[in-house]
């Protein structure tokens, strides 16, 4: 339901597709108030009549779509602006008439159009359609197929291939074609390339190309032929008979004969349809719906939707939907012309202080979810907080994410796999050896058999890899460690492969493989937990965001590649991981960006400085003190505190007389071998 916004104005409008527009909103409104809602509300009074054409009005505007995104397309110069552009045309307005229809149902509230809270939480981001949820508004179930239109488009683009595309339609046709036929096509395939639609996209497609005098009809008769025969294979005969008045209507246009249709309601309803076609649907039915139950004539109830719907509509697009688009371009052609990258011989700063900052965020995060959250979970009997902030997997992606970012400080000057290995084992092993002794001498003097694992177990705690093994942790949140290890090695197997450099090709493969695993039950386990496929997009938020931060890359050219993560997250991801992977990418946008410098408190630095100790000992040990806490008749808020208070005291102590100290020798132990492997060599020779 969207138009080409700005950069439709700039390159000539036609203002025949604006009075298309018009008619087809005036269709969807009047399907919505007179046929859909007696459905939806078979109890409320209705004018009688039944305009059931609310289909023909998407049919028409996926045909506009094809038609009018051209105009945007064939001026670009790089897929980052034309996603933001998308962004800036489309969200200002989305975000207003949301917050709108969100206002009217906290004002009158109806049960039907009610939501659970992670699917509201979602709505914002436009992708609850790929992420199999509800939308606040019903009508935005073509807002994710306009999405994914865009995209394709993107990659027509990218790939050249617009000056062909009549071939390129063809084989989309094909593939729509075998969808409908393949009871056993993947269903995300069929929504990310639109098959369902793509007919009606095409003709918008095709018509331009005529339009711009590129092609003749004469030249498409060939391709519309295949769209039509689409379109009467699957669809009913009045979606046929609406595809060919709406090419009826391209031709007409492209002859000059359609000036009459030009008149200025039409013109002004088109030019509003976008915002009216967001907020028209349950504001209007609120409206009827609440007149019914008053007694109002439903004659006045449509009048009165219709004319609520209109002056919202107009509102959103007068006062939000144009200013705020055009203010957003504007501040991205500024940020286009400022120079990004760094001056040659100019680096970076060795450490960022905002990325202490993220660990000391993580670690409150992961303390407070085991403490609160997860302790009555395996000691259900006993007392507990009663309070937790943010349960869930939300801390372990952000040190996933920071993860990311961070191994290229190790890889950036690395010359042997050999001195990788060492610098890793010498940053991980020697402390998670001694948390290890003191979780378990916590587990046995604290008497919480609960927590205890077999002995032989525990032996293979010590490699650090018993996930792979399938034997329980010594402590339940050593569980990240093995994917660590995993992320590790396959880092190390992309620098032997010379793929660091090009690493946003090499993430795409990372995501095709979750892809895979997500859609194949048979994929081994082991290999989808080596290559951590189940929270590659959170690491790559984190390589992504230093490939910037290190000035190789700027934010315009990583746009397709952070839109990959985030429709990867949604269609393979719980909801709440998500909104996680859209909070984390934001954050890093604004770290890297240098906007959090405000988070660096020297507590928050304290704290992620010793991040890691404090990770390994504090969830057992301080079950271990909670539980004795109990015993002692302490509250529970005070067990909460020594809990907390133990663990990041032992953390302190094990970052500076164990993990700091011991692995800076290691790594002088190995750079002094390496200098004496190089002299003999050199006395040898």
């Amino acid at each position: 339901m969207t138009s080409s916004g700005p950069e439709a104005r700039s390159g000539g409008r036609v203002r025949e597709i604006d009075a298309l527009r018009g008619i087809g909103a005036l269709i969807i409104i009047l399907f919505h108030y007179t046929s859909r809602f007696p459905d939806m509300f078979p109890g409320a009074a209705h004018v009688g009549l039944n305009i059931d054409a609310g289909y023909d009005g998407v049919v028409v505007f996926f045909a506009l779509s094809g038609f009018a995104l051209q105009f945007s397309i064939r001026r670009l110069n790089h897929v980052g602006d034309f996603a933001f552009g998308r962004f800036a045309r489309l969200f200002p307005a989305y975000w207003a008439a949301m917050a709108v229809t969100l206002a009217v149902q906290a004002l009158a509230p109806i049960p039907r159009f009610a939501l659970p809270t992670i699917d509201m939480l979602v709505n914002p981001t436009m992708l609850q359609g790929f992420a199999h949820l509800e939308s606040i508004d019903g009508a935005y179930w073509t807002l994710a197929v306009e999405l994914a239109f865009y995209a394709c488009m993107a990659v027509v683009w990218r790939l050249g291939r617009l000056a062909r595309l009549e071939r390129v339609l063809a084989g989309w046709i094909a593939l729509a074609l075998l969808m409908h036929s393949w009871h056993g096509f993947p269903e995300p395939v069929a929504q990310l390339l639109v098959l369902r639609h793509i007919p009606f996209f095409a003709i918008g497609l095709v018509s331009y190309r005529v339009h711009d005098g590129a092609r003749t009809w004469a030249q498409q008769v060939p391709i519309l032929a295949m769209v039509f025969f689409c379109v009467a294979l699957v669809e009913q005969g009045q979606v046929l008979v609406i595809c060919a008045l709406t090419l009826a209507f391209f031709v007409a246009m492209t002859d000059g004969r359609l000036g009459f249709v030009c008149n200025r309601p039409l013109l002004w309803v088109g030019a509003i349809s976008y915002p009216l076609y967001l907020v028209h649907q349950h504001v209007g039915m609120t409206v009827m719906a609440k007149a019914s139950d008053a007694g109002v004539d439903p004659w006045i109830a449509l009048v009165a939707a219709i004319m609520l719907a209109l002056g919202l509509g107009f509102a959103i697009h007068r006062w939000i939907e144009r200013p705020a688009g055009d203010w957003l371009l504007r501040r991205w052609n500024a940020v286009r012309v400022e120079a990004h990258r760094p001056p040659p011989g100019v680096s970076r700063r060795r450490r960022l202080d905002e990325l202490d900052a993220l660990r000391g965020v993580g670690a409150i995060l992961v303390l407070n979810y085991h403490y609160s959250s997860r302790y009555p979970e395996l000691f259900p009997g006993r007392p507990h907080v009663p309070f937790h902030l943010f349960s869930g997997n939300y801390r372990v992606m952000l040190f996933f994410a920071i993860s990311g970012f961070a191994i290229f400080f190790t890889m950036k000057h690395l010359k042997r796999a050999s001195d990788f290995v060492v610098n890793r084992m010498a940053r991980l092993l020697p402390v998670y050896w001694v948390a290890l002794t003191l979780t378990l001498t916590a587990e046995y003097l604290g008497n919480a058999p609960q927590l205890q694992i077999p002995f032989s177990a525990a032996v293979v705690n010590l490699s650090m890899l018993q996930a792979y093994f399938y034997v329980p942790a010594i402590d339940g949140a050593y569980w990240t460690l093995a994917f660590e290890i995993g992320f590790y090695v396959c880092i190390l197997g992309l620098w032997g492969l010379g793929l660091l450099r090009r690493i946003e090709p090499a993430l795409l493969g990372w995501l095709f493989c979750k892809w895979v695993m997500f859609y194949w039950a048979g994929m081994p386990t082991r290999l989808a937990e080596l290559m951590v496929l189940n929270w590659i997009p959170f690491f790559g938020i984190g390589l992504l965001s230093y490939r910037v931060w290190a000035g190789e890359r700027t934010w315009r050219d990583q746009i397709p590649y952070v839109l990959a993560i985030l429709f990867t997250a949604a269609q393979t991801c719980p909801p709440e991981q998500l909104l996680a992977a859209i909070a984390i990418t934001g954050g890093f946008m604004a770290m890297v960006e240098g906007r959090l410098g405000w988070l660096c408190a020297r507590p928050l630095l304290w704290l992620g400085g010793i991040s890691y100790s404090l990770y390994l000992v504090h969830q057992n040990i301080g079950f271990v003190v909670m539980l004795n806490s109990d015993r002692l008749g302490l509250h529970p808020a005070v067990g909460y505190g020594l809990a907390t208070a133990t663990a990041v005291l032992l953390g302190a102590l094990l970052n500076r007389t164990v993990e700091r100290p011991v692995g800076a020798w290691i790594m002088r132990r190995w750079a002094a071998r390496g200098e004496r492997v190089l002299q003999g060599a050199t006395g040898r020779a």
